[in-house]
């Protein structure tokens, strides 16, 4: 048995036992014999998809397990945004709560204090280390966990952030630490 990754959701499910190619066991989904000329790889695509690629002597499959897109708070809510999650500790400003769509705020992982702080004294030669001490923040933040087991279920997910910098924010530490 072939163990191909601990990642999983409904579509994948349903795509594996619809053709009867594997079995999940336990959030895993495990290869099993007569499909050993299957190939199943698991990557990211672009920096927002976390996909599997399927290849048999028949073709390739690709199933995309997760879409992470990234907006600012202030962009406009989109149809295809999927399901919304602000993901900064403070409000943005000049937005009223009756006009911005999330369907969830989570404070509990938003970076602390004392590093937000320090990488908004100087953003532009501190990224680098921001992205690793909030990603160390979010590895050790239970919080987070039980939130990237939970958007897994929803196939596209939007995290809302209310900076100027669309590169450079903890969302995109985020949205990485979710496709890993």
């Amino acid at each position: 048995i072939t163990k191909v990754g601990e990642r999983s959701n409904p579509v994948i499910r349903s795509f594996i036992a619809s053709f009867g190619v594997a079995h999940i066991a336990g959030g895993a989904i495990n290869l099993v014999p007569p499909v050993s000329l299957w190939h199943i790889f698991y990557g990211i695509i672009d920096k927002s998809v976390a996909r599997i690629v399927i290849i048999s002597i028949t073709g390739i499959i690709f199933i995309d397990m997760l879409t992470v897109n990234l907006k600012r708070a202030y962009d406009p809510q989109q149809p295809d945004d999927g399901y919304r999650v602000f993901v900064d500790k403070l409000w943005p400003r000049g937005l009223s709560h009756a006009t911005f769509h999330y369907d969830e705020w989570d404070k509990q992982f938003a970076p602390s204090d004392l590093l937000r702080e320090w990488f908004h004294a100087d953003p532009d030669n501190r990224w680098n280390e921001f992205a690793t001490r909030y990603g160390k923040e979010l590895d050790d933040n239970a919080a987070f966990a039980d939130f990237k087991s939970r958007m897994m279920k929803f196939g596209t997910v939007t995290l809302l952030f209310g900076s100027h910098d669309r590169v450079h924010n903890n969302a995109v530490v985020i949205r990485d630490r979710l496709l890993d």
